[in-house]
């Protein structure tokens, strides 16, 4: 059994929204009734919150986390 086509819906921290066909993966600015790039009829929309693993990334450059407290990183600091 083939799983019904679906748009991922991908929430970018500073990109704005973008939408992902589930089958051939391309990518648009708003979802459509069928995908533009491979004709297949969409069904629904599921979300995927991409900001959050963003705003993770971002924490990790700006600061390291080490055993629960938050640890500025210098750079004149080599080791803890």
């Amino acid at each position: 059994m083939r799983r019904k086509p679906y748009w991922i819906e991908r929430e970018h921290l500073f990109d704005g929204t973008e939408y992902v066909c589930s089958c051939c993966g391309a990518s648009f600015e708003e979802p459509w009734e069928e995908c533009p790039a491979c004709g297949v009829r969409m069904e629904k929309i599921k979300y995927d919150p991409v900001y959050v693993d963003e705003a993770e990334m971002m924490d990790i450059l700006f600061e390291d986390e080490l055993d629960g407290r938050t640890v500025p990183v210098s750079p004149t600091t080599n080791s803890l």
